[in-house]
């Protein structure tokens, strides 16, 4: 009986240490074998590059300047900075930030689900989450980008908030609080979304129990760190005068008025697309066989929540909340993105545990991994990502003539060039099909001095393999 307790006691451990593995492993390959393509995620490396050269840690640069276009606080530029410290400047050493963070999302949301679903549900929608996009594709998994982190802080925050449901200990509540706190200095406003449902949750939760010192002692809490920003900005902040967005003032101005407002509010924002079905299309992007499953789940926990007296498991009513608050919010907003809904994973796959209590149990398990094998092997077969990763050897731009920045980072075995046009100074190393922002291996490389032997008068700074090239 003491060797079987042990056994259960080892697995308990193992288990969720085992599914972030297997997280890491798949978006470590994403990571390895994909080429830099993202805009943003370009601009943080070299938002890194930058703050580990002029040792401003406070304020992002980009050209050498004051960064105007990111004014988000600097937690996951000093991540990545940190990254290139220690591995080199890399393609992959750019995204090992975002692998940490994606196993160990999967790492909190297992422990997270452990609290209310038994393990053979557990497990599944673990698998579930790890092999659906939202987790894995670019933007959120994979990539350096903002998504991934803030999805790490917040599903810790809603483990401590949903062991104070069960506990009511304070602490867990401050620990959730300060949690959230915590992913301001990563997006900046953008965790408040997610403080909404949080909020709604706390207070029907805690309605015939509600403490106002308990309260205010979460929301002292949950303003420390923005806060602090906000000191060391008015104090240490550089201006941001004629920036990206015609802007004067500072990183506070020009994150919570042009930035946050402007794309929740204004139709004549860059890239604004005030489409009201715009979050459907993502839920469809992401989800995809698991879509219908996802309305006809949220349909009977709305119709359950009515009809039992409002009396319904706490888990299956934050989520509700949260999926809701988020369609409501991302369909008003003006200016919006596929990954914007990322918080809402969790949320999704707790939803998705409703279809263990219908039907016979082994169809229900069967049905559910067949959709995950489906979905995954749609990405597999048909998405633009393996393309890239499969397709041919891609050419130069005709009018590469134009071009006045090349950044050349070794990318393991395979050597990458990344070019920039003139009209993105003075570099950013990504790459968009299509565009005029190319990928050529050292192969073409050598050609294109061949054809322009002007760029042998480039200077170089070289630092150890690594190489930036600049014209004079």
């Amino acid at each position: 009986m003491n060797h079987l307790m042990l056994s259960l006691m080892n697995l308990k451990l193992v288990l969720p240490l085992l599914l972030s593995f297997i997280a890491a492993i798949l978006l470590a390959l994403l990571a390895y074998y994909v080429p830099v393509h993202e805009w943003d995620e370009s601009r943080n490396g070299i938002n890194a590059i930058e703050m580990l050269g002029n040792g401003d840690w406070l304020n992002l640069h980009y050209a050498g300047k004051v960064d105007t276009w990111n004014a988000k606080p600097p937690l996951l530029i000093w991540c990545i900075a940190l990254s290139f410290k220690i591995f080199g400047i890399s393609v992959f050493a750019l995204r090992i930030p975002s692998i940490i963070c994606g196993a160990l999302f999967i790492y909190f949301f297992y422990l997270t689900s452990r609290l209310f679903i038994k393990p053979s549900i557990n497990i599944a929608i673990t698998i579930g989450l790890i092999f659906t996009k939202i987790f894995y594709l670019d933007h959120i998994g994979f990539t350096a980008d903002f998504d991934g982190m803030l999805n790490l802080i917040i599903i810790m925050a809603t483990y401590f908030y949903f062991k104070f449901i069960l506990t009511q200990q304070s602490k867990f509540l401050q620990f959730a609080s300060f949690m959230l706190g915590l992913g301001f200095w990563v997006k900046g406003p953008a965790v408040i979304l997610f403080c909404i449902p949080v909020l709604i949750h706390y207070l029907i939760s805690t309605y015939e129990s509600f403490y106002l010192k308990r309260s205010l002692s979460a929301l002292g809490w949950f303003l420390i760190l923005p806060l602090l920003w906000i000191c060391l900005i008015l104090l240490f902040g550089k201006p941001h005068d004629g920036g990206f967005y015609g802007q004067s003032g500072n990183a506070i101005q020009t994150l919570l008025f042009n930035d946050l407002v402007g794309r929740a509010l204004d139709s004549d924002f860059p890239n604004a697309q005030p489409v009201w079905y715009q979050f459907f299309s993502f839920v469809n992007i992401y989800f995809q066989l698991f879509e219908a499953i996802i309305y006809i789940c949220l349909g009977y926990l709305i119709f359950m929540y009515y009809k039992s007296g409002k009396t319904i498991p706490t888990f299956y009513l934050f989520s509700g909340i949260v999926f809701i608050i988020y369609m409501i919010c991302i369909s008003l907003m003006k200016e919006t993105h596929r990954w914007y809904i990322a918080p809402i994973s969790a949320s999704v796959f707790w939803i998705l545990s409703m279809v263990f209590n219908w039907g016979k149990s082994r169809w229900r398990y069967a049905i559910f991994y067949i959709l995950i094998a489906i979905n995954f092997g749609d990405f597999l077969m048909n998405s633009r990502i393996m393309k890239e990763i499969n397709g041919p050897e891609q050419k130069f731009f005709e009018t590469v003539s134009t071009l006045d920045s090349i950044t050349f980072l070794p990318y393991f075995s395979q050597r990458i060039f990344f070019i920039a046009r003139s009209n993105h100074t003075p570099i950013d190393f990504f790459y968009h099909p299509g565009d005029e922002h190319v990928i050529c291996s050292i192969k073409h490389f050598e050609k294109f001095v061949e054809q322009f032997p002007s760029l042998c008068d480039m200077h170089i700074v070289a630092t150890g393999k690594d190489y930036l090239l600049l014209d004079n």
